[in-house]
């Protein structure tokens, strides 16, 4: 009867908080069931839990109003591979608090926290992505093919996620690894594509702009770039890295966009 257990760490604190799962009775995460998790930062001290269960194509949310005790307020999703990857930051200039990103099969969701935080606690274990409050779907996006990229089928779009503010205008941009893509006729060397969120105009559009595309001009066939992906901050901005774990690299990008 193997099971494991999802926690986080307050802020300064060594002691962990336990997360339950609702859809067992027991409060337990079936081993390798789980596989993500994120924090969100929403106003103040609150923070905004979400766990990936990806093989229930489900996110379960956990809301923190002190950043210490937990509750749980509902499950998003429903879709295949729901929860496979995360992200959290501010990608919409603006707003208090950060966004949170969230990968499928094939799609990337772009939520606000604050609004998602707004949903009560409750004992509801089903997943949905018809229920949500009013905003708190900012924006999805999917894989699409350049004259430098293509195979969006095979691609793994959304197998690592990331935020960082690249282009220093103080909201963040959403980094999206797509490992199995083909580059320049390479396959599966993979490639980072990169959107920058923009507020929305109206209640009803929410806009954004494919900004650029990040890839290794000497790639190898099954580099996998873009299996991880980390933002390192340099105070103004910050870089992109990414790991391409098939030819065993790293590779760092300093992005300089053009006015588009």
């Amino acid at each position: 009867d193997e099971a494991t257990a999802v926690w986080f760490y307050p802020a300064l604190s060594k002691v962990p908080v336990d997360l339950p799962n609702p859809a067992n009775s027991k409060g337990r995460w079936e081993t390798q069931q789980q596989r993500t998790l994120s924090v969100a930062r929403v106003d103040g001290d609150a923070r905004l839990l979400a766990v990936g269960v990806p093989s229930e194509g489900a996110v379960r949310l956990f809301l923190a109003p002190d950043g210490v005790t937990p509750s749980y307020i509902g499950c998003i999703g429903g879709t295949p591979g729901f929860g496979r990857a995360f992200a959290a930051g501010p990608v919409v200039k603006g707003d208090n608090g950060d966004e949170l990103v969230v990968s499928d099969d094939s799609v990337v969701y772009v939520f606000d926290s604050a609004k998602l935080a707004t949903l009560a606690p409750t004992l509801d274990s089903d997943c949905s992505l018809g229920s949500l409050p009013e905003g708190a779907l900012v924006t999805s996006f999917t894989c699409g093919s350049t004259k430098n990229i293509s195979g969006c089928g095979s691609s793994e779009f959304g197998a690592a996620l990331g935020v960082g503010d690249l282009d220093g205008d103080k909201d963040g941009e959403v980094v999206v690894g797509a490992p199995g893509m083909t580059v320049r006729h390479t396959e599966r060397a993979g490639a980072l594509i990169i959107y920058d969120v923009e507020p929305p105009k109206s209640d009803k559009e929410h806009l954004y702009d494919f900004r650029d595309i990040a890839f290794l001009s000497s790639a190898d066939a099954d580099d996998q770039l873009g299996r991880s992906i980390a933002l390192p901050d340099l105070g103004d901005r910050q870089v992109l890295a990414a790991g391409a774990p098939g030819g065993g690299k790293a590779a760092v990008f300093y992005c300089a966009f053009p006015e588009l």
